[in-house]
């Protein structure tokens, strides 16, 4: 049932099972019982019931919306910046430093500031981060505070994403601006006299890919430069720059900010997994769903005036508990105690002695509940012979006629017999 749950959740993109999620905590949180649907019988699964609740939400897709005009506004911000970059020219050249700050060193830098943040263990609240809290606000997010553990990794995802759709769009931009116009880079600088200096600093920047395409030699590096107040030469033979300029943007700028992109997803999915799996809003909002309002219990009669007693004798019984805190027997498992994934793997692994009845043993005073349902239906085509047995009645409370009425009402409805624990 854990996979089946978890599939419920995360089919789809990650974002929209993200908020899915968080939509469902939400629903759980506010024990809202869902509509009635008066076409199709009542669930009899937890997945059956996750589904009418996902028919009957009213999902906000207000946040995918502000997601996309941002992506969009980010995409025109990358396009205005190449545009920009490659307008402010020296004569008929462009000088190579804007294009390698602006698209390379700069979103290399980030990175390197990224990958710390991510390295070091920090506090993941959107207080302590407010670039990321203006962005949550700026796409109305208040809705999921509560949340942040979520929806804070989820802003970090968004934003590398945002920072490699800008260098992307930057890219193609330069190549539909080059099919176009002749883009002439060359290097200009105060503080480099010496051009062997310069063809090694071009060299150890590209020594990521010095293996498949060589570093822009000293000649072009020579012819490349432009001083001032020199007129520039004609290219002739010079070995463009270009290229240099583009594996610079791509290594040091976008494969950065992707490889970030792939570890924030792959954490936000993780720790979304996580979190659906030790939650107990599935519990909760089961819970609520598949409790019977007990006012017509009142008015339920029971069969026979007195309820029938039975002796609990373990030699030839099978004893299983439903949240009993009463030590007098060895039982063979204490259901509700533990985690509800714990209970199922039990329940479906358990096998009774044919000539065996079984007997469930449960606090006369505590509520009936749905789990407690859930685990007698899952019992019933194991038994031959299924009791639900009180112990520990008062029959002096006044409220006493009140809860076995209850009971009774809540045995009926599961098909099993009850019964009462016999005085000694």
């Amino acid at each position: 049932m854990d996979k089946a749950i978890l599939r419920f959740f995360l089919r789809g993109s990650l974002t929209k099972a993200l908020f899915r999620w968080l939509a469902f905590e939400q629903a759980a949180r506010q024990g809202r019982r869902l509509n009635a649907d008066k076409a199709s019988s009542a669930p009899t699964d937890a997945l059956g019931w996750l589904k009418r609740w996902e028919h009957q939400a009213d999902l906000d897709i207000t946040i995918l919306g502000a997601r996309s005009i941002a992506f969009f506004v980010l995409s025109g911000l990358g396009v205005g910046t190449m545009l920009g970059v490659l307008a402010v020219s020296l004569g008929q050249a462009v000088n190579i430093w804007g294009p390698l700050l602006a698209f390379a060193i700069l979103p290399f830098v980030f990175f390197l500031f990224s990958l710390v943040m991510l390295l070091k263990p920090g506090r993941s609240n959107l207080m302590y981060h407010p670039m990321l809290r203006s962005l949550a606000k700026a796409m109305r997010l208040h809705t999921y505070q509560a949340s942040s553990t979520l929806l804070f990794p989820w802003l970090q995802w968004q934003w590398q994403r945002a920072g490699s759709l800008f260098l992307v769009t930057a890219i193609l931009t330069f190549f539909v601006y080059a099919t176009f116009q002749d883009v002439h880079f060359v290097w200009s600088s105060t503080f480099i006299d010496d051009d062997a200096v310069m063809h090694r600093l071009f060299s150890l920047l590209a020594w990521p890919w010095h293996w498949w395409v060589a570093a822009p030699s000293l000649e072009s590096v020579v012819e490349n430069r432009l001083h001032t107040g020199v007129t520039l030469p004609a290219r002739g033979n010079a070995e463009p720059l270009w290229p240099f300029v583009i594996y610079c943007i791509s290594v040091y700028g976008l494969l950065p900010r992707l490889l970030l992109v792939w570890i924030y997803r792959w954490r936000l999915k993780a720790k979304l997994k996580r979190t659906i799996l030790d939650s107990a809003s599935v519990d909760v909002f089961l819970n609520v769903q598949q409790h019977d309002i007990s006012r017509a219990a009142l008015n339920v009669v029971p069969d026979n005036d007195l309820p029938v007693e039975i002796s609990i004798q373990p030699e030839n019984q099978e004893l299983i508990g439903w949240c009993l805190q009463d030590s007098r027997w060895a039982l063979l498992h204490n259901l509700g105690m533990g985690r509800w994934q714990d209970d199922t793997q039990w329940l479906e692994t358990f096998q009774v002695h044919a000539s065996k009845e079984v007997l469930v043993l449960v606090d006369f005073w505590q509520t009936p509940v749905g789990e407690l349902a859930d685990c007698l239906n899952a019992l019933r085509p194991r038994c031959t012979d299924l009791n639900l047995v009180l112990i520990n009645t008062d029959q002096s409370s006044t409220r006493s006629d009140a809860q076995w009425r209850s009971w009774s009402f809540f045995a009926e409805r599961c098909h099993v017999a009850l019964r009462l624990e016999a005085s000694e």
